[in-house]
């Protein structure tokens, strides 16, 4: 949500749906854990912040649909091919 001068705006919601909650989390693991990053730190930094979304979700809830919400991922057609390969890794876990 961004604030504009005529108010609130919702952005990026363009494919939004009511779901699980097992899938919205599963999803932000996969997207958080699948997009393409450069460099060592970058590459530590973005563990550090899959890790820390696991610990405070819970693991046990992400991992009931990480595989479905992976799959989904898979069927957007802008991800890249370095996306799909960890997207492909998480659909057979």
């Amino acid at each position: 949500v961004l604030m504009s001068p005529d108010g609130p705006t919702i952005i990026d919601w363009t494919n939004a749906s009511r779901g699980a909650p097992a899938f919205d989390a599963a999803i932000t693991y996969v997207l958080m854990s699948s997009f393409e990053v450069d460099g060592r730190r970058d590459r530590v930094a973005q563990k550090v912040a899959v890790s820390a979304f696991r610990a405070a979700r819970g693991w046990r809830l992400v991992q009931a649909a990480v595989s479905e919400a992976a799959r989904y991922r898979l069927l957007d057609k802008n991800v890249t091919e370095g996306e799909r390969d960890v997207l492909r890794r998480l659909a057979d876990s």
